[in-house]
């Protein structure tokens, strides 16, 4: 834009061209022969007067729409209007199990899909793209090209997936470009190996992603496109299980949660709640169906009783019609309880050997007996080291090594270094029992006294199964595909020779210890394992010497799988919800099943999200394109100089014609 003074000047230009047309030069004529022929041709050029009256003129309106032009051009004008901003872009698609929601164009892949193939087709000449898909881990579909039809056939082939979402993984994808790393010095002098290469990254996602605090966007322009209806609610199936009834052995009981995910404004008293009817199934035959009242953005419990079978599939189904269809079922299976090995390592305490001892347990596991000097021998130390045991109670002691088993932590920890412990407290009040936990399944402490405790810090993954007043008291914690428990209290002390709990005559003690047997001391524990995700690694152990095995997909996928030096199989192809089978290569005969259900609310809840955290900035959704300017006064500089072309033409033809 001119200044003040600079428009008054350039506003003086077409009064001064407009006086040219009036103004007249006074001359003196003169005649000579040679114009006597040519008197009249140029009588309208003899001039009498300063001023004329001012005749149409073709010169003076283009003089004056060149002027008029250039002024134009000094306003820079414009509009706004949808484009790619950049040269360099990073398309994140979120492929996790709430994008498989059908309320948008399909389902919300489809509709992410469709929207980067706009952007992409918006790409100009020169720019580059990468496409990179993510759930729990990022895939990169295509590293960075100018290829656009090979970045429309590599996004054609994106698939959902039913697995969590977490954008972690893909954002230091996406970052590995855009900030280099150092060249692994730590001083403050240090130098990037690489010159940083900004880029615009679209997410195309709902917003259900886990939040990280701890990344830093740098040379990247997060530009967040929300996929799904503002307006969307979902019913899901939040958990499924089975135990042995309590009251008789004759009859199994299987537990549902469903829940109902709705907009936090919507609030109608006349419609205050849902009836959904909920079917179990039985190797596909029909069982049993209820009828559950699930309360507008609330939860609801539910329970079956079963015939004691030994061997089975359930499946519930919800009779329901929503946007979101993969958690509207859920699977358990019933398999045989084979007899597993428990090997009890203590000084002496009579009340873990009788109850360890009972009918009810010989059924469960054959038990073994060792005193803490036993931990030297070298058949201990080979049995453990093998995976020989499938549980281990160590009771006021602890081994040198961690073993390849479960194991139990009574009044010790764990070696390894991973659990922590404060001093012990006094008659410690439990204030919280973790009852949801199949280990606290109808363990009831309130009648319990304990004389002192340790409160304990267990590693990052683990579950707090008791709660005192003073800190957690009893946790269990994953190690490798293996549970460890840690009590931080004793049953009896024999270096004391003092009782330090009225525990075992209580009902709760046998209960817990017969949950203990159920769930880490049995051969077959996957009745319970309802609880695996899509996405996870599950750990298999077989009885037989099968050194590979082959797992089967829902969908009929088959994996093989080699046995690891530590006895085990690790199968990490749990992509799909359903019920996976688990055969030998060689014999082809079934060894176990076990169910992976999407119990997961952040993904159930699948209302999008406005906005959410990549580190400590907060990414707001945009419309599709980044809204950038058209700049038009370079045209209209191009039209000035056709203008002039055109003058210059007009002049000389009224000139020479």
């Amino acid at each position: 834009m001119l200044s003040w003074w600079q428009w008054l000047i350039l506003g003086a230009v077409p009064p001064l061209i407009i006086a040219l047309y009036f103004l007249k030069l006074k001359r003196i004529p003169l005649e000579v022969p040679s114009t006597y022929l040519w008197h009249r041709a140029i009588e309208d050029l003899h001039v009498n007067s300063l001023w004329q009256r001012l005749r149409t003129s073709l010169l003076l309106f283009l003089q004056l729409l060149l002027v008029m032009l250039i002024a134009l051009a000094l306003l820079r004008p414009g509009w706004q209007g949808g484009t790619l901003a950049g040269n360099r872009f990073i398309f994140l698609l979120d492929t996790s199990a709430s994008m498989s929601a059908n309320d948008v164009n399909e389902t919300r892949l489809e509709e992410a899909k469709r929207q980067v193939e706009t952007l992409i087709d918006e790409m100009k000449s020169g720019d580059v793209g990468m496409i990179i898909s993510f759930s729990d881990v990022p895939i990169v579909e295509q590293q960075f090209t100018d290829n656009r039809r090979l970045l429309h056939n590599r996004l054609a082939n994106i698939l959902i997936t039913h697995h969590v979402s977490d954008i972690d993984g893909a954002l230091r994808v996406a970052a590995g470009l855009a900030n280099p790393e150092r060249s692994g010095n730590r001083d403050d002098n240090d130098i990037a190996v690489a010159d940083p290469m900004p880029a615009v990254m679209y997410i195309l996602s709902d917003g259900k992603m886990i939040r990280h605090t701890n990344f830093a966007l740098g040379n990247l322009e997060p530009e967040y496109i929300p996929i799904g209806n503002r307006s969307v609610t979902n019913l899901a199936i939040a958990a499924f299980s089975f135990d042995q009834n309590p009251e008789t052995s004759d009859y199994l009981q299987a537990f549902a949660r469903v829940e109902h995910h709705q907009r936090p404004d919507d609030e109608d008293p006349l419609d205050s709640e849902l009836q959904v009817d909920v079917n179990l199934y039985l190797d596909d035959e029909l069982t049993d169906a209820a009828t559950v009242v699930v309360p507008k953005g609330g939860e609801s419990s539910l329970d079956f009783e079963l015939p004691n079978i030994e061997n089975g599939t359930l499946r519930l189904e919800m009779d329901v019609n929503d946007e979101l269809a993969v958690d509207n079922t859920a699977f358990a299976c019933i398999q045989p309880v084979r007899s597993g090995k428990v090997l009890l390592v203590t000084p002496g305490c009579d009340a873990l050997e009788m109850v360890l001892s009972t009918e009810e347990a010989e059924k469960l596991a054959e038990l073994t007996l060792l005193e803490p000097t036993d931990l030297a021998q070298e058949i201990y130390q080979k049995r453990a080291s093998t995976g020989f045991y499938d549980l281990i109670i160590y009771d006021q002691c602890s081994p040198r090594e961690m073993p390849q088993a479960n194991t139990l932590f009574i009044g010790e920890l764990p070696p390894d270094g991973r659990w922590q412990a404060d001093n012990s407290v006094s008659t410690p009040q439990i204030i919280d029992t973790n009852q949801a936990h199949p280990l606290m399944l109808f363990v009831d402490l309130s009648d319990v006294r304990f004389t002192e405790a340790r409160p304990l810090s267990p590693p990052p993954g683990s579950t707090i199964l008791l709660d005192a007043d003073a800190g957690p008291i009893a946790a269990i914690a994953p190690r490798d595909g293996f549970e460890d428990v840690v009590l931080g209290l004793f049953i009896v002390n024999t270096n004391s020779a003092e009782v330090h709990t009225d525990w075992p005559l209580r009902y709760s003690f046998p209960v817990f210890m017969n949950n203990l047997m159920n769930q880490l001391g049995t051969r077959n524990r996957w009745q319970h394992h309802s609880k695996i995700q899509p996405g996870d690694t599950v750990t298999l152990r077989t009885e037989n010497n099968e050194t590979n095995i082959k797992v089967i997909s829902p969908a009929g996928v088959t994996t093989n799988v080699a046995r690891s030096s530590l006895g085990v199989f690790s199968f990490a192809g749990t992509h799909e919800v359903g019920v996976y089978e688990v055969r030998g290569v060689n014999s082809n005969h079934r060894l176990l099943r076990f169910p992976v259900n999407l119990f997961n609310r952040v993904e159930s809840n699948i209302l999008p999200a406005d906005q959410f955290e990549i580190g400590y900035s907060t990414v707001r959704g945009n419309r599709v394109l980044r809204v950038s300017r058209y700049e038009t006064w370079k045209y209209l500089l191009f039209a000035v100089l056709a203008l002039l072309l055109l003058e210059w033409y007009v002049f000389n033809r009224r000139v020479y014609f």
